[in-house]
């Protein structure tokens, strides 16, 4: 008789051994439940793992999905080539569009993974048993081979400190970028209004309104004065004089002037692109200079808001929306917000 327990055939004790080894050390125990289901039901299907949707290139990395990682990391170099050179058909989509396919596509590279990565592993498993299986002798060699080729915590701590780093450079990156970034101001959505700069003009050319003549009434013949003396006389009647003329309006120069000290920005015309409102000047420089660099036109102004003297940037301005639209894709290759408007 034999001593093996009767709870399990020979088969499942021995398949059970061979996942074991194949998987290593490292959550063993979550796949071998899942992959008992698996083998109960005939057929793998979705089953949720964290790990794979959060960190889905290091997962492969660690259980030695080699063409999926591969695979996946041509993915995800593409797209990050795609965003850096500002080349792509979503160029042309409106911000709301954008958003929309930045959403789907981040949950689907988070959701794919965290749903079929247990059955992406399961087929691969069961391909590397089988070889073992028919390479060696006995089963015992077959598992020893398997845990040979399993990864262990020396390359899970290499992908852990990878990680580290890699998410370390790209905060420093984003805080770097986010110290030239503008104030999210509502003049930095809309195109720059003109509307004070033609108040200004429309009052240096219109005269200002010249008051009507008084009614003149017709002659008559005036009553008889009372008698006044003669020192009377002298403190009421005016000097003689020339007899004044018709009223005449100021020159425009004298209405020309501003009501107050601001200074009146002349009007660009054309397209051009909206970079930012700065509220700190050092800022504003610091764009300006990274902009006249890249060899661009740069446009600034002071605005008065509530805030506060902000510091205008702008690019232009050009002959048609087609540049403008080539000077905003190289803006935002700077790392910086572009916003085309119109004339």
């Amino acid at each position: 008789m034999s001593s093996r327990p009767a709870t399990l055939p020979p088969q499942d004790n021995a398949t059970t051994a061979l996942y074991r080894a194949a998987l290593g050390p490292v959550g063993a125990s979550y796949y071998l439940r899942v992959f008992g289901r698996f083998d109960e039901a005939g057929l793998p299907g979705p089953a949720w793992n964290t790990m794979a949707a959060c960190f889905t290139l290091g997962w492969l990395i660690y259980r030695r999905l080699w063409g999926a990682a591969f695979s996946y990391a041509v993915l995800l170099a593409g797209l990050a080539a795609a965003l850096w050179f500002q080349v792509g058909p979503w160029m042309d989509w409106s911000d709301q569009a954008r958003w929309a396919a930045a959403a789907a596509l981040a949950a689907a590279l988070w959701l794919l993974p965290g749903f079929y990565a247990n059955v992406l592993l399961h087929g691969e498993l069961r391909r590397r048993m089988t070889e073992a299986v028919r390479e060696v002798a006995t089963v015992q060699q077959a598992r020893e081979r398997l845990a040979a080729q399993a990864s262990g915590p020396a390359l899970l701590g290499l992908l852990v400190f990878m990680y580290l780093v890699l998410a370390s450079a790209a905060a420093g990156w984003w805080w770097q970028q986010s110290r030239g970034r503008p104030l999210p101001v509502t003049a930095l959505i809309a195109p720059p209004a003109a509307a004070p700069v033609v108040t200004a003009v429309a009052a240096a050319e219109v005269p200002p309104p010249v008051a009507p003549p008084a009614e003149v009434a017709p002659p008559a013949t005036p009553p008889t004065p009372p008698a006044v003396s003669a020192v009377e006389t002298a403190a009421v009647e005016p000097p003689p004089g020339p007899p004044p003329g018709p009223l005449s309006a100021p020159p425009p120069a004298a209405v020309a002037e501003p009501a107050t000290d601001e200074p009146i920005r002349p009007r660009i015309r054309g397209h051009g692109v909206a970079v930012g409102m700065f509220a700190d000047a050092s800022n504003a420089q610091r764009v300006e200079a990274r902009l006249r660099d890249a060899g661009l036109p740069v446009l600034s102004d002071p605005v008065e808001s509530s805030r506060g003297t902000l510091t205008r940037v702008r690019v232009g301005p050009f002959a048609d929306k087609a540049a403008a639209d080539a000077a905003a894709r190289q803006i935002r290759g700077l790392g910086l917000e572009a916003r085309v408007y119109g004339p």
